[in-house]
């Protein structure tokens, strides 16, 4: 548990989810009370569903198109009416993984409906405050170094350039609760699963993010910082980082009128067991990050080995 100013206020506990699947992309509404998340079983892979984190219930939002065991991003709108999600797209492969589809991301509203298509080689992240406009990550069809940050206007449909680099790839990218300011992570190389990461913030104007003389470190770009994320009155931000070994959660203190840097990164909640030592190996895979008012949520990758005998004549 956390309050508005990051400071952390409450246990570390572990969310009850059905035992021996697969849960990922947890994503908050502002309030706390709905979860969106990708989950999988040998009996029903790949599900995206909402749950109700008062009731403990989760309601079906989709099952359909994704590689099984493969896991797809979901994010909830700051209200918990709609969610944005992925399905694999049915054309086109990552450049450097000939088996491995483009993500297609979909609009589903929480009450029920039919997914509709917004976007093309992409994965979903922030929305504004309002929920009109979501970030998302945006894969180029033949070079990696070249994926970007576009915004799509869910009133509209319609997509727009937001946040791009020359030569090294962007990610990650989520508003401040007021809409002012974005963060995101560039990363150093294409190596994404152990690659040495930055993190940055941008100022946000009329809806459109700061050009890189604007940007602003948050990181010095020599670990693999990941998922970042704002409290919500803006002045800390959350971010995963395996800088010590672990995957773990570390905070960063930023000036309230600046948003840059005051001090060094400090952890906010070690994982120093096999849950952290695993998600630092699997990082981009299987761990993500959501801050809501009161509660931060990450998920870890638990690994069992079983040794098993039988009888031989």
């Amino acid at each position: 548990s956390t309050d508005d100013h990051g400071q952390k206020v409450g246990p570390t506990l572990q969310l009850p989810l059905p035992e021996g699947g697969t849960h990922r992309s947890p994503s908050l509404s502002r309030d706390g009370r709905w979860m969106a998340y990708d989950s999988s079983n040998a009996n029903r892979p790949n599900t995206i569903l909402v749950r109700d984190l008062n009731a403990g219930t989760d309601h079906l939002l989709d099952d359909k198109e994704r590689n099984p065991l493969e896991g797809g991003d979901a994010s909830i709108s700051p209200d918990g009416s709609n969610v944005v999600f992925q399905r694999d797209c049915k054309k086109g492969r990552f450049p450097d993984d000939s088996e491995e589809p483009f993500p297609c991301s979909f609009v589903v509203p929480v009450a029920g409906g039919r997914p509709e298509q917004i976007c093309e080689r992409c994965g979903p992240r922030g929305f504004t405050s309002d929920g009109s406009t979501i970030l998302f990550q945006k894969y180029d069809e033949t070079d990696p170094n070249k994926d970007r940050i576009v915004a799509v206007d869910l009133r509209t449909r319609t997509e727009r350039p937001f946040l791009s680099h020359p030569d090294k790839p962007l990610f990650h990218p989520f508003f401040s609760w007021d809409d002012r300011w974005v963060v995101f992570k560039k990363l150093q190389s294409l190596d994404v699963n152990q690659s040495p990461s930055q993190i940055l913030i941008a100022p946000v104007r009329h809806g459109l993010a700061g050009k890189e003389a604007e940007w602003i470190a948050v990181t010095d770009g020599r670990y693999s910082d990941d998922k970042p994320q704002f409290s919500p009155d803006g002045n800390t931000l959350y971010f995963t980082s395996t800088r010590d070994g672990y995957l773990c959660i570390w905070a960063q203190r930023l000036d309230p009128a600046t948003k840059h840097p005051l001090g060094a990164p400090f952890p906010y909640e070690h994982f120093h067991n096999s849950a952290g030592r695993a998600g630092a190996i699997f990082q981009r895979n299987f761990s993500d990050l959501s801050v809501a008012r009161g509660k931060i949520l990450i998920n870890l990758p638990q690994i069992h080995s079983d040794i098993w005998m039988t009888q031989i004549e």
